[in-house]
């Protein structure tokens, strides 16, 4: 007998660890205090992790269905960051409060894990006078978590960031995943990510900009629990198609699944038929009547993915 060994949160189909990906930022956006609406990443899918974030001059609000993360404010300055998990149909959110704001993407994050797994209780500060921005640590409870790190400032200048580190220096290097500036209210956004492969202490985080004399640096550290993975394609002549496969709701009555190259794995009621498609509902890719039975060509190239249960 075959004993398959289950496959856990955080685990690739070759047992390595699974590291969740950051798809994409929208355009920081300029608020208001009658409210703005800030846009979606380009490319986001259903499940994907939603988080808005920026600074603002009076206490802001979100649009019905976003969850506050953190918010501080010193003197007359706000700072915020809230979550969503993406659904069908989502339109770009409204934001309250004259400022910047900007919508991040981050696919593969847990389905069932309480969100954040971990997070800073405020926005930390940089010194007074120096280019460098240095945030305690946060402690995770979950291995393969992916670390945020958000910023925003007000310093009338757009900088360039360098030096990025976790752990004190001794940590993974955070990858920059985006820095976006906004001239209208002179304020500059961005973010690193890494994984941190053993629940933890992520020890202090920090990080360098090009520009001196900041005084208005602010960061925040928010941990996000990889999704358990479903399913696994490979073969697939349509390259996009292959990889791990994580819960993304639910579509014609059964569950749906997405990868994270968007493509989605879905019943198509009518035809009784599982789909890989580039939407829910879309032209299929590839048609089977089981998951894990024998693929036919839709519309993708040949030969046809082999399926396999996480």
């Amino acid at each position: 007998m075959i004993v398959k060994a289950p496959r856990w949160p955080g685990l690739s189909a070759s047992g390595t660890p699974w590291k969740g990906k950051f798809i994409a930022a929208g355009a920081a956006t300029q608020t208001g205090s009658g409210g703005t609406s800030v846009p979606l990443p380009t490319g986001w899918a259903v499940n994907d992790l939603l988080v808005c974030f920026g600074s603002f001059a009076a206490s802001p609000t979100i649009a019905t269905g976003w969850t506050l993360i953190a918010q501080t404010q010193v003197g007359a300055k706000y700072r915020a960051a809230w979550y969503r998990r993406a659904v069908s149909g989502d339109a770009a959110p409204t934001v309250t409060g004259a400022g910047i704001a900007i919508i991040g993407a981050w696919r593969g994050v847990s389905a069932s894990a309480s969100l954040p797994d971990a997070a800073g209780s405020a926005w930390g500060q940089n010194d007074t006078t120096g280019d460098a921005l240095a945030v305690s640590g946060i402690t995770t409870t979950v291995a393969n978590d992916k670390v945020l790190f958000l910023i925003v400032d007000v310093s009338g200048n757009n900088g360039t960031w360098s030096s990025w580190a976790s752990g004190g220096g001794s940590g993974p290097a955070p990858a920059q995943e985006f820095s976006q500036y906004s001239a209208g209210p002179q304020m500059q956004v961005a973010c690193a990510d890494y994984t941190l492969a053993t629940a933890g202490g992520t020890g202090v985080c920090s990080v360098s900009n090009s520009l001196t004399g900041y005084s208005n640096l602010r960061g925040l550290l928010v941990a996000l629990p990889p999704a358990a993975v479903s399913y696994t394609a490979s073969n697939a002549g349509t390259a996009n198609v292959n990889g791990d496969y994580f819960v993304a709701g639910t579509y014609g009555s059964q569950p749906c699944y997405v990868n994270l190259q968007g493509y989605y794995l879905y019943w198509h009621a009518s035809n009784s038929t599982w789909c890989f498609a580039t939407s829910l509902g879309g032209a299929p890719a590839y048609m089977s009547s089981s998951i894990t039975g024998t693929w036919s060509i839709g519309s993708g190239a040949s030969p046809v993915p082999t399926v396999v249960a996480g």
